[in-house]
């Protein structure tokens, strides 16, 4: 290539160490010399990486609340949160009477936060999750004893 009175030579690189390009002259006179290609060697039978043990994570609690409570689990996977921010009293506490529709904590996801509702009557028992901790879908976070429903008359 010319660019006014300034030459450029290219040439597909094959790997070897570049070597100063010969004349114009030079190359001219010299007959063009054709590389064989090399063979590839078989490439080593492939053995599998020893497996790692799986990562260990938190066991989610208990999977089954006692008998008679009820489980509000997560929703989804996502950081827990008792308060609506953190200068605030959390939503509710151990012994608090909570109606279905009353929010019990928060699950933040990806800054998105997730009211988590009682969706039952009675009273908190027990947080199986500390303040701030991440969880996971499904896992327990709070077990409420339902009220006891009322007693029908005819």
């Amino acid at each position: 290539m010319e660019v006014g009175d300034m030459k450029l030579h290219m040439r597909k690189f094959s790997g070897a160490s570049p070597s100063p390009s010969p004349s114009p002259a030079a190359a001219a006179a010299a007959a063009p010399a054709l590389e064989t290609p090399q063979p590839f060697a078989a490439p080593a039978a492939l053995q599998p990486a020893p497996s790692a043990p799986p990562p260990t994570r938190a066991a989610p609690a208990a999977a089954k609340p006692d008998e008679g409570l009820i489980a509000v689990r997560a929703p989804m996977l996502g950081r827990f949160y008792r308060t609506p921010s953190p200068s605030e009293p959390p939503f509710v506490e151990v012994g608090t009477h909570v109606e279905p529709d009353d929010t019990l904590c928060l699950v933040e996801v990806m800054k998105l936060f997730n009211t988590v509702p009682a969706g039952v009557r009675g009273t908190v028992t027990a947080f199986l999750v500390e303040h701030n901790a991440m969880v996971e879908e499904d896992q327990i976070l709070v077990t409420i004893r339902p009220d006891a429903p009322a007693a029908r008359t005819s």
